[in-house]
């Protein structure tokens, strides 16, 4: 299976600096990316098959990112693939209720510099595309 990454992001710079780290880091794979939630999932629905990882932004609404991501729990061709949202917040509620939603992680956005970024895109990856194992990522339907 080919390694795919959809980054949501409504700063088209920060989508940018996304796509570019996964260049220099020489990830294997396409990275997609969407502005919205709801270009997120309008995206998911035009793909052949579903993303190895979706990298989701809550900012700048939490409940707008939470729908979204319950959306896709509920969605039978999506429901397996590993959403890690990213925010500014690393507040307690803010992290309870993302779990509770069905996040696979949450993690604290790197600042808006290429090299943390490209650090902060090979770690994820390596994790989540290279070592993690997850179950079959959708159900044919």
């Amino acid at each position: 299976m080919t390694n795919s990454i959809v980054i949501v992001d409504k700063d088209p710079d920060r989508l940018y600096l996304y796509k570019k780290a996964w260049e220099l880091c020489r990830l294997p794979g396409a990275v997609e990316t969407a502005a919205s939630q709801e270009a997120l999932l309008t995206l998911l629905d035009q793909l052949f098959l579903p993303p190895s990882l979706i990298l989701l932004d809550l900012e700048p609404l939490l409940e707008d990112g939470l729908s979204t991501l319950e959306q896709i729990r509920t969605h039978s061709r999506f429901r397996r693939i590993p959403v890690i949202l990213l925010s500014k917040a690393g507040d307690a509620e803010t992290i309870e209720v993302a779990y509770a939603a069905g996040a696979n992680s949450v993690i604290i956005k790197p600042v808006s510099e290429l090299e943390t970024i490209k650090r902060f895109v090979e770690g994820v990856s390596t994790y989540w595309l290279i070592y993690n194992r997850t179950a079959k990522l959708y159900d044919r339907a």
